[in-house]
C-alpha cells in the first residue's frame, strides 16, 4: 500500500507524469513515434508502494520545434493495464473513447502584421467514468499538477516584459 502524504507538493515532480525518453536532447518524436513508445511499453511496471504512479505520459520537444511543444497521452501501464488502443489523438477501450490529446488556441492581438495567438496551448481530456475505475482498480486518489506560465510580449522583443507562474494541485479522493 503506499504511503500517505499530507503534503502533496513534496511528492517529486518527475513521478507526476510518464516522461518519454528520447537518446539525444535535440530530438523530435513524431506523434506516431510516441505512441510506438507508449505501446511498447518503454517503462517498466510500477511497484505498488511508490506513492505517485503516473497516469499521463509526456513529450516535450526542444524549443527551436516549430510544432507544439509538448504531446501527452495516458501513461504506457495505463494503456497496458486496461488494454487500451491509441487511433490518432484517441484513446479508446474496445469502441468507447477515454481520453484525447487536444490542441488549443484563443484569438489574435488586433494589430497589423501580427498573426501570433494570444494564448494556446494542449492538453489532455479523460473521461471521468474512465478516471473514477482506473483510480478504484489501483486504490488511489487521482491529483492534478498544473503548471501554468504566462508572459507579457513587446512586438519584436524575444524576451517576455513580464512573466507569472503558477503551480496547482488538486485532489479528488477513491470513489
Amino acid at each position: 500500500m503506499p504511503e500517505a502524504t499530507d503534503d502533496i507538493s513534496a511528492i517529486d515532480p518527475n513521478l507526476w507524469g510518464e516522461k518519454v525518453g528520447t537518446h539525444h536532447p535535440a530530438e523530435n518524436l513524431t506523434w506516431g513515434q510516441f505512441r510506438e513508445a507508449l505501446r511498447r511499453g518503454h517503462q517498466l511496471e510500477p511497484p505498488e508502494d511508490v506513492p505517485c504512479i503516473p497516469f499521463t505520459s509526456y513529450f516535450q520537444r526542444h524549443a527551436g520545434f516549430g510544432g507544439f511543444h509538448t504531446i501527452s497521452s495516458l501513461s504506457s501501464h495505463i494503456i497496458r493495464k486496461h488494454k487500451l488502443t491509441l487511433d490518432g489523438f484517441n484513446v479508446l477501450t474496445e469502441a468507447q473513447e477515454v481520453a484525447v490529446f487536444q490542441a488549443w488556441q484563443e484569438g489574435y492581438s488586433d494589430e497589423d502584421y501580427n498573426d501570433e495567438p494570444l494564448s494556446f496551448g494542449v492538453r489532455l481530456r479523460g473521461h471521468t467514468d474512465f478516471i473514477n475505475e482506473v483510480c478504484g482498480v489501483m486504490n488511489r486518489a487521482f491529483a492534478i499538477q498544473t503548471i501554468e506560465n504566462r508572459y507579457v510580449m513587446k512586438d519584436y522583443e524575444h524576451q517576455p516584459e513580464k512573466s507569472t507562474s503558477r503551480v496547482t494541485y488538486r485532489i479528488w479522493p477513491i470513489r
